[in-house]
């Protein structure tokens, strides 16, 4: 299913706890573009090519605020960019767990966070394309 609109449902975010404790059990591949982290692992095709989980820690971002901006700032970058994954995920017909965890002691801006979320998901499809062999 490739989606050519900019729209991120709910169906797209990762909220079950199995599948969360899978991508964070281990044997998974990470990449780090400051100011985040990606984690990501690749399962059996589901009813979305992609889903994604955003954790900003407290130890980080001290204030509610500065958090959920960052969150913000995040599904942006990730809800106008998230064609290159899709694209790859469609023709290895998979469905993609990615995980954005900030490593930053401060917000960033929109420019530096859409800059990393890029890369992220450059090179996660760049990994996914190399381990199923497309």
């Amino acid at each position: 299913m490739i989606t050519t609109d900019h729209t991120l449902l709910k169906s797209e975010r990762l909220n079950k706890k199995k599948a969360i404790e899978a991508l964070f059990g281990g044997g998974n591949l990470s990449f780090a573009a400051y100011p985040f982290r990606a984690v990501f692992s690749i399962s059996e095709r589901e009813d979305v090519s992609a889903r994604i989980l955003i954790s900003i820690p407290k130890h980080r971002l001290r204030h509610a605020v500065d958090r959920n901006r960052m969150k913000r700032l995040v599904r942006e970058a990730y809800r106008m960019n998230k064609g290159v994954l899709w694209d790859v995920a469609d023709r290895c017909d998979c469905t993609v767990n990615i995980a954005f965890i900030c490593i930053s002691d401060r917000v960033s801006t929109y420019r530096d966070v859409q800059r990393s979320v890029c890369k992220l998901l450059q090179r996660t499809a760049e990994a996914i394309a190399k381990n199923t062999k497309l």
